[in-house]
C-alpha cells in the first residue's frame, strides 16, 4: 500500500513537473525581443544574428527546442542570461550569498514581529475583542501565505515606489555611486562590516535612498 501510494506520488509528481516546464518554456518563448540580438547587441550584424541564431536553435521547430532546453537542463546547463551575457549558473552562484543574506534577514524581522503577535493574541484569547484580533490575525495569515511572493512584490513597487513614492527605486541595494563592497562572503552586510564601511553597511540594511523622492531623507 504504501509502495503503491508513494508511486503513485512520485508519477503525479513527474506529470507535475513536464507541465510546469511546458508552461515555463513557453512564457520564457513569449517575451518580446530576439535573443540572439539581446546577447549580440544591437550593433550586431545580420550574419553574426543568424550565426547566433543556429547556435542558440532558435531556428528548429519549437519541438526541438523544447527537447534541447531539457536535455541541457538535465546536464546543468541553464544558458546565458540575456541581460549580462554570463552564463545563468555564474550570475546565480554570484547572487546566492546576498539573496540567502536577504532570506535570513526576513526571516529574523517575522520572528520579531510575529513571535510577539502570536503571544498577544494567546493573551487576549478571553477578552471581548478577542475575536477581532483572531480574525484579522487569521487573514493576514492566510493573505500572507496565498499570494505569489514575485506578484506581490511588483505590486509593492508599483504602489510604494512608483504611486507614493515612499520606497526607493528598484536599483540594488546599495547607491549605484557605492557600488557593493568588496567580495569577501558575497554577503553586503559582512563584508561591509569586514571592511568597517558603514556606509555601505547602512545602505545594505536601510537604502540610502529611502524616501528620497518624499523629501524625508536625502539621497547622495
Amino acid at each position: 500500500m504504501l509502495g503503491r501510494l508513494i508511486a503513485k506520488r512520485l508519477a503525479l509528481s513527474i506529470v507535475q513537473l513536464f507541465g510546469a516546464s511546458v508552461v515555463i518554456f513557453a512564457l520564457v518563448r513569449q517575451l518580446p525581443g530576439d535573443p540572439a540580438v539581446s546577447q549580440l547587441g544591437s550593433t550586431a550584424g545580420p550574419e553574426q544574428i543568424e550565426a547566433l541564431r543556429e547556435r542558440l536553435h532558435l531556428n528548429d521547430p519549437v519541438p526541438v527546442q523544447y527537447g534541447i532546453w531539457i536535455r541541457d537542463l538535465f546536464r546543468g546547463d541553464l544558458g546565458r542570461s540575456n541581460v549580462t551575457g554570463n552564463a545563468v549558473t555564474t550570475d546565480l552562484a554570484d547572487r546566492i550569498p546576498a539573496t540567502l543574506e536577504l532570506i535570513t534577514i526576513s526571516l529574523l524581522a517575522a520572528l520579531v514581529l510575529l513571535v510577539p503577535l502570536g503571544v498577544f493574541t494567546a493573551r487576549v484569547a478571553k477578552r471581548w475583542y478577542s475575536r477581532s484580533v483572531n480574525r484579522s490575525v487569521s487573514t493576514y495569515g492566510l493573505f500572507a501565505g496565498s499570494m505569489p511572493d514575485f506578484w506581490l512584490a511588483q505590486l509593492l513597487l508599483f504602489l510604494l515606489f512608483f504611486k507614493l513614492g515612499w520606497a526607493p527605486a528598484p536599483l540594488g541595494r546599495v547607491d549605484l555611486m557605492l557600488g557593493p563592497p568588496d567580495d569577501v562572503t558575497g554577503l553586503y552586510t559582512l563584508d561591509s562590516l569586514i571592511a568597517a564601511d558603514w556606509g555601505r553597511l547602512r545602505d545594505a540594511i536601510v537604502p540610502s535612498r529611502w524616501c528620497s523622492s518624499t523629501g524625508r531623507r536625502s539621497s547622495r
